[in-house]
């Protein structure tokens, strides 16, 4: 009878180990998506919304292409065009955006560990944190 619970007792104990070695281990890098850009509709966008953000259709197209050639993703702010980049730590935990390439971002203001952001420059509102303290920024 001893015996079996010894037995009984070392099986839990493997299963703790188990568990706390697993919970260890590195969590798999998070798998981004591959955006498709489509330089043609991307330039005619850009010059609809924001008619001088290049000479011409061709001047914009060459930029754009260029961009994406460099894995770059054509984007726009408030009254301007920029190539922006994927990151190399995105979704990795952190409380300051000083840990990042880009931005350290939260949930919500009640955030208490934000994840680094996807791309080098965020547009729009979002909250990131700033030591520790997750806070509402826009950036336009």
């Amino acid at each position: 009878m001893e015996k079996s619970k010894i037995l009984v007792m070392g099986l839990g104990s493997i299963l703790l180990l188990i568990l706390i070695i697993v919970t260890l281990l590195p969590k798999p890098t998070q798998q981004i998506e591959e955006i498709k850009v489509n330089c043609t509709e991307t330039t005619q966008y850009f010059l609809s919304e924001l008619p001088n953000s290049f000479k011409s259709f061709g001047e914009g197209l060459k930029w754009c292409n260029e961009c994406v050639n460099k894995s770059g993703i054509p984007s726009r702010g408030l009254d301007t065009v920029f190539c922006n980049y994927r990151t190399k730590d995105s979704g990795k935990p952190c409380t300051d955006s000083t840990q990042c390439e880009g931005k350290c971002r939260g949930e919500d203001e009640n955030s208490k560990i934000g994840q680094c952001s996807s791309k080098l420059i965020d547009i729009g509102c979002n909250y990131e944190f700033f030591n520790g303290e997750s806070l509402n920024v826009c950036y336009d």
